[in-house]
């Protein structure tokens, strides 16, 4: 959600975060007794009764760190390494991260669009025609040209997008900038069905549970980074500069369809040459 390295902290902040949280469930489950901690592990019942457990202490951080080497492992590497407790002082409230999350996901879809016109290039070359087939087709410029030259005339105001008019190619481009590095990642989550967000409520009680069903779902995971590795693999070969991760051979490859171009569609693109230029007047 954040590759760009002026937010190179929210990184971080997540990981504090979520690791806050399961060392709290580890305490929870202790401080439980046996039976709602089965409860709660099965999800019969997640809202157990833990009026028992005692408010945290140093004291409590070092019993758990010499009784349980999950819990030590956890506060050592994300917590202990990076100033103790300083580090949660420093670290934004999980409500203040959230939202920082929610401003993101709102721009996911630029980014989304960007990837998406590319691939469709790549898939349905055949459909545009050679006059239109320069090598450049695959740059940005061509795919946001794409998506805001159909309703460029539509009339907005300062500030304010109307909803059925594309923002401009200045926004665009600010969000690929920030997003490039994970575009493809994006794309898949926007796009295609994997829900690797998890949930973006950090503050909900029930995120740490949702946290460790994601981590156990590896078929998941593998379908995921075969259909990553598709996309890169067929953008590379066609010539796009797109950054991407390389993915072991070992995980199938599983390719995705794209919609084919319409014939308004191809117009747009036949109509870059005559029109690109309008951009940067718009920004």
């Amino acid at each position: 959600m954040f590759p760009d390295t002026q937010q190179e902290n929210h990184a971080k902040w997540a990981e504090t975060i979520s690791a806050v949280k399961y060392l709290d469930r580890i305490e929870e489950n202790y401080f439980a007794d046996e039976e709602s901690a089965r409860l709660r592990e099965s999800d019969e019942n997640p809202s157990v009764d833990l009026t028992d457990k005692p408010q945290q202490t140093l004291k409590i951080i070092e019993t758990f760190r010499a009784r349980d080497a999950t819990y030590k492992q956890l506060y050592d590497q994300f917590i202990g390494r990076r100033g103790g407790s300083l580090e949660i002082l420093y670290t934004p409230s999980p409500s203040d991260f959230d939202k920082a999350i929610k401003d993101r996901i709102e721009r996911l879809d630029i980014v989304a669009n960007l990837v998406e016109y590319r691939l469709r290039c790549t898939q349905h070359a055949d459909a545009v025609p050679k006059a239109d087939r320069s090598s450049d087709l695959l740059n940005s410029s061509h795919a946001m040209f794409f998506y805001w030259w159909p309703t460029h005339a539509i009339k907005g105001w300062r500030g304010k997008t109307p909803t059925n008019k594309s923002v401009s190619p200045k926004t665009m481009a600010t969000w690929w900038s920030k997003m490039e590095d994970g575009a493809i990642f994006v794309y898949l989550i926007q796009r295609h069905g994997f829900d690797q967000q998890i949930s973006t409520d950090t503050a909900d009680d029930f995120f740490i549970d949702d946290l460790i069903q994601s981590s156990k779902e590896k078929s998941e995971l593998i379908r995921f980074f075969g259909t990553y590795a598709y996309v890169a693999e067929t953008l590379k070969k066609s010539g796009c500069d797109l950054v991407y991760v390389k993915i072991p051979e070992a995980i199938p490859r599983i390719p995705i369809p794209t919609a084919p171009f319409s014939a308004q569609e191809l117009k747009t693109i036949s109509e870059y040459p005559q029109y690109y230029l309008t951009m940067r007047e718009r920004d």
